[in-house]
């Protein structure tokens, strides 16, 4: 296959645009999860320390909170944007299949003899 015919593959295509948004979300997510547990977590006073939900409030936001829309991303990213696209078969494979089957079916009405 010349390079050309891969970058106008529809399959190629759709795979590289899933990848984008997987990328693009994950990216988001860590940068989300690391930036905001670094800049709240560190250096907490733990007289002042808010709760939210029983647990530490930058918890909540900088780790529940994004793990559960990550949940609900993926959810939808899996059911509303990701398609099951049938591979193309080259005509070889085909041949060579009806080829074996002609053959299983052979040996089958024998053993019924």
């Amino acid at each position: 296959m010349s390079e050309n015919e891969i970058s106008s593959d529809a399959i190629y295509q759709r795979s590289l645009s899933e990848l984008k948004w997987i990328l693009i979300a994950w990216a988001i997510s860590c940068t989300w999860v690391v930036g905001y547990c670094f800049v709240f977590g560190y250096e907490v006073d733990p007289a002042n320390l808010d709760l939210v939900i029983g647990m530490p409030a930058w918890v909540f936001w900088g780790v529940l909170l994004p793990w559960c829309l990550s949940t609900a991303f993926t959810i939808w990213f899996s059911l509303f944007q990701m398609t099951d696209q049938p591979l193309p078969q080259e005509p070889d494979t085909i041949h060579r299949r009806s080829e074996s089957d002609h053959h299983v079916s052979t040996d089958i009405d024998r053993t019924h003899e």
